[in-house]
C-alpha cells in the first residue's frame, strides 16, 4: 500500500506532463524560472578581486610605469641628437658630443619627471629639487663622459668606418643610462616626494 500510494504520487499523468508536473501535485519549475534563479544567485555572488590589477593600479607601480616611460623618451631623444651630432661630423669630439647631448635631454627630463611621473606641482625648490636634481643628472653625465674616452680609446686603436664608431659611442651612452636609471629613480623619488614643500 505505501508503495502503490508513492507511486500515485510521483506518476506522472499525460495532463500533467502536457503541462510539466507530477500527478500526486507537485509542479516541476519551469525553465524561465530556473533561469532566473540562476542569474539572480550569479548576480549575488561578488566578483572574486583581482591582486595583479589591484597591484597595477598603485600609485607606487603607476609612478614607476611614468618614470620608466620618461626615461625611454628622453633616452631616446638624448641618443638621437648624439647620432646626429657626431655621426653628421657637427660635432668631431666624441666627449664633446656625449656632454651636448645628454646635456640637451636633462631639462626635459627633469620636468616631465616632476610634473608627469610623480605628479608634483607649484614652484620648484632649489636647494631641496632643482640642485640634487643636477647633481645626480650630472654625476650621470660624468659617467657616460668616462665610457666615452674609453670608445674614443678603442675606436683610435681599431680605426673602424664612422658609423661603426657612432654605434660603439651610443651603445656605451645607453649602457651608462641604464647603470644609473635605478639610483636615480630612489633619488628622484626622495626630492620629488609630495609631502615635501615647494616654494
Amino acid at each position: 500500500m505505501p508503495l502503490r500510494w508513492l507511486g500515485k504520487i510521483f506518476m506522472v499523468s499525460p495532463a500533467r506532463r502536457a503541462r510539466g508536473g507530477f500527478a500526486g501535485g507537485f509542479s516541476s519549475p519551469a525553465p524561465e524560472s530556473l533561469a532566473r534563479a540562476l542569474r539572480t544567485t550569479l548576480a549575488s555572488v561578488p566578483p572574486t578581486p583581482n591582486p595583479l590589477s589591484g597591484w597595477l593600479r598603485s600609485r607606487s607601480v603607476q609612478k614607476i610605469i611614468r618614470y620608466t616611460m620618461n626615461s625611454v623618451v628622453t633616452t631616446v631623444f638624448s641618443q638621437v641628437v648624439l647620432a646626429i651630432l657626431y655621426g653628421g661630423n657637427i660635432v668631431r669630439g666624441v666627449v664633446s658630443a656625449t656632454l651636448v647631448a645628454n646635456l640637451m635631454g636633462t631639462v626635459p627630463s627633469y620636468h616631465l619627471n616632476r610634473r608627469w611621473a610623480w605628479q608634483k606641482k607649484g614652484l620648484s625648490h632649489w636647494r631641496l629639487e632643482i640642485l640634487p636634481y643636477w647633481a645626480i643628472s650630472l654625476s650621470g653625465i660624468a659617467f657616460a663622459t668616462l665610457g666615452a674616452l674609453l670608445v674614443r680609446h678603442v675606436i683610435t686603436v681599431h680605426h673602424w668606418s664612422h658609423v661603426s664608431n657612432t654605434i660603439w659611442l651610443v651603445s656605451e651612452n645607453v649602457a651608462s643610462f641604464v647603470l644609473f636609471w635605478v639610483l636615480k629613480m630612489l633619488v628622484f623619488n626622495r626630492i620629488f616626494d609630495a609631502t615635501r614643500p615647494t616654494s
